[in-house]
């Protein structure tokens, strides 16, 4: 449910630039901003030559967020490892452009000036949050400061991923005018046949105790509603995106804050070409946002998901997508209801993945055997497109995976252990130098699960290896459920692995991979 075009991944990137002027100004305090007394920035002013650098010092409030944020760069350095501090030090290469973005000598200083300042302070709350622990304690009002970093806060980036919020989403009923609630377990199900006319994803719980709602009208980044603890709307936000006569991308980001009485108190209007911050053009503003009629979650939730309903999981053949053809691995797709044999091998099913639009094919299909009691078939199409079905119902199938081999099939088997039983699939992928691309499935309450050893094979070989000693890929036999690899040390060539080897003995508890147990062989 990621919309794909280049002006809503624009209005992405300029994102943690929207906050409020009279905001910043006014309620740095509130927003638990670090006050000035002549404290900053992390440069002496006498040598700033930029124009970022110049506006920094020009603003107290600003020269203490770069102090502030600086201080905190360089303890998270210290704190971190090797590889770890590479990455902080390329997160924050990258964003400076960003941070330049919102100095524009192209436009007049005097009329522009509230706006980059505005424009920095936000991309200072974005990367300080970035850098931090979630707030302790947990905020009960959305500030300015937590709505322009409201991304980091939901999205699973690679800080305090343990305390991210798991969305709710909401999608349309197809062919009714209702809501239906999905799971995100693995990423947002979508009915094939979805109605993608509007979309909300609602997450509870943002930064311990605020509620964050994102709107999506046909793909397209929408409203973003801001809840307090209490339930009270505090905050709407909106980004629009369209293009200048000379065929540049603009984008405006508009947020509107409202007190206890739900009356108005700010709202601040930001514009940017191509990315860097501009004066807004009237001429191709959208009108201005309204006060919404609700003034709570409650509300808010009552009018349009009362009614929503989670699809019976019996009915729902989450999918997976995985394409020979130089794109993302996989997406998820979803099917309902479930259909015959004979359906699937004379026609390739609705998906909603455009990047596979195919006319309607005849299918050979091949019996795997029974996974867990559920007869499992596996039907090529011409082009070498598989789809992998197991039964839902007596009779009658939904898929779980639609591939294409790299090469040619490896696996595709269901293996008995223990007494669970696993479907397997696996298939060289060419020119990467010997990597497997491997997907297996397990039935968890009725319902096929993909499940992955992986993540557990590397939590132990990080409990037994020593620091920056790695296996590079490895083998994972699906009968006997072993991991064996050689080991590389850091100093190791591609070639030469001469750490010894080792192997794990995994099981399958519940619904995943356990590891049973490890051992290391050291060379001599």
């Amino acid at each position: 449910m990621k919309p794909e075009t280049f002006l809503y991944r624009l209005a992405l990137v300029v994102m943690l630039a929207t906050s409020l002027t009279m905001a910043f100004r006014s309620s740095a305090r509130a927003a638990g901003m670090q006050e000035a007394g002549g404290a900053g920035p992390s440069f002496p002013c006498e040598k700033a030559t930029t124009s970022v650098e110049k506006l920094i010092c020009s603003d107290r409030s600003l020269s203490a967020l770069d102090l502030e944020y600086s201080r905190l760069y360089g303890q998270r350095l210290q704190e971190s490892d090797k590889p770890e501090a590479e990455e902080i030090r390329s997160r924050a290469k990258s964003s400076l452009q960003t941070r330049d973005n919102c100095a524009n000598d192209r436009v007049d200083a005097a009329s522009l000036k509230a706006s980059e300042l505005e424009c920095l302070a936000s991309w200072y709350y974005g990367r300080i949050a970035e850098l931090s622990e979630m707030p302790s304690p947990a905020p009960a009002e959305w500030s300015p400061r937590f709505v322009a970093a409201v991304e980091i806060y939901i999205h699973p980036l690679w800080r305090m991923r343990d305390q991210k919020p798991v969305p709710e989403v909401y999608v349309r009923d197809p062919g009714a005018d209702r809501f239906l609630k999905m799971s995100v377990e693995t990423g947002a199900a979508q009915p094939a046949n979805l109605d993608r006319s509007v979309s909300f994803y609602v997450y509870r719980n943002v930064a311990g105790s605020l509620t964050y709602v994102a709107e999506y009208r046909n793909l397209q980044a929408g409203p973003r509603y801001f809840f307090n603890k209490d339930g009270r709307l505090a905050a709407v936000g909106r980004r629009f995106g369209t293009r200048l006569p000379n065929g540049d991308p603009y984008v405006e980001s508009e947020t509107v804050f409202y007190d206890a009485a739900a009356r108005e108190t700010l709202r601040t209007l930001l514009a940017y070409e191509k990315g860097k911050i501009t004066e807004p053009v009237k001429a191709l503003s959208p009108p201005r946002l309204e006060k919404p009629s609700f003034n709570t979650f409650a509300a808010f939730f009552d009018a349009r998901f009362k009614t929503a309903n989670n699809p019976d999981p019996n009915q729902l053949g989450l999918c997976y997508l995985d394409l020979a053809d130089g794109y993302g691995s996989f997406a998820r797709i979803l099917n309902i209801p479930a259909q015959p044999l004979d359906f699937y091998k004379n026609s390739i099913p609705p998906m909603n993945y455009s990047g596979l639009e195919r006319s309607p094919a005849s299918g050979v299909a091949q019996d795997l055997g029974t996974l867990d009691g559920k007869r499992v078939y596996s039907v090529n199409y011409p082009g070498d497109l598989h789809a992998l079905l197991v039964e839902r119902q007596a009779g009658r199938f939904l898929p779980v995976m639609y591939f294409s081999p790299f090469t040619k099939i490896d696996r595709l088997e269901i293996v008995k252990s223990g007494d669970r039983q696993v479907l397997g699939y696996s298939s060289r992928i060419s020119g990467s130098g010997g990597q497997i691309d491997e997907w297996y499935f397990i039935l968890d309450r009725g319902i096929p699960k993909s499940v992955k050893y992986r993540p557990a094979v590397e939590a132990e070989l990080k409990k037994i290896l020593p620091e920056h000693w790695d296996t590079r890929g490895g083998n994972f036999e699906l009968r006997t459920l072993t991991f064996s690899s050689p080991i590389w040390k850091e100093e190791d060539a591609r070639c030469c692995p001469t750490g010894g080897s080792v192997k794990v003995e995994l099981g399958i508890k519940d619904s995943g991979f356990i590891v049973k147990s490890s051992r290391v062989e050291k060379s001599n």
